[in-house]
């Protein structure tokens, strides 16, 4: 089954994303200006996937969570310093406050950065660091020597439940057939 893609914010993720989109855009809009480019099935194929590749490189989505580059010079130093640790951290036990001790902030102003800079919070980006890392783990995975329990502990969601939730609303389907899948069966 494809991934389902669900936009988390209509906010750009960085002023460079939202040019590159833009300028995507704008060519394709003026090469399809004519009736007679439209024809042309290979030229609308490829139009399509330049769209929806600026488009997912643009917009924050469950497809792109755990992509989100803690190197982008356009991020500020805090929130560089603040999306490492907690791509480095994330299997482990860590909170906002574990994250505000490192980037020397208080709880409320790394809350406030990440809302201000990413449109989210530094539990939810967390939360889709770790979804990622589970999803990784459950499509490389191979159900004869692990479980969707022990994935979903390995990545700090102690109720299988609620990850089975999450997982579906993120990628479509539940994380079950996701390792049956990978593992024929």
């Amino acid at each position: 089954m494809p991934q389902q893609v669900e936009f988390l914010s209509s906010r750009p993720r960085t002023p460079v994303a939202a040019r590159m989109w833009r300028d995507a855009f704008d060519y394709v809009t003026t090469s399809f200006a004519s009736a007679d480019t439209a024809r042309h099935p290979l030229l609308v194929t490829a139009a399509a996937r330049l769209l929806a590749a600026a488009l997912l490189e643009c917009f924050p989505s469950n497809v792109t969570a755990g992509t989100s580059s803690p190197n982008d010079p356009s991020v500020p130093k805090a929130l560089q310093t603040a999306m490492s640790f907690i791509h480095r951290h994330a299997a482990m036990n860590i909170g906002v406050k574990d994250v505000a001790a490192v980037v020397h902030l208080t709880p409320r102003a790394v809350q406030y950065l990440f809302r201000q800079q990413l449109d989210t919070t530094p539990t939810e980006y967390l939360r889709r660091i770790r979804l990622h890392r589970a999803h990784q783990d459950l499509i490389s995975g191979d159900r004869s020597i692990t479980t969707v329990s022990e994935i979903a502990q390995r990545w700090g969601f102690a109720h299988t439940g609620r990850f089975a939730v999450l997982y579906r609303q993120a990628y479509g389907e539940s994380p079950h057939t996701a390792l049956k899948r990978t593992t024929g069966g």
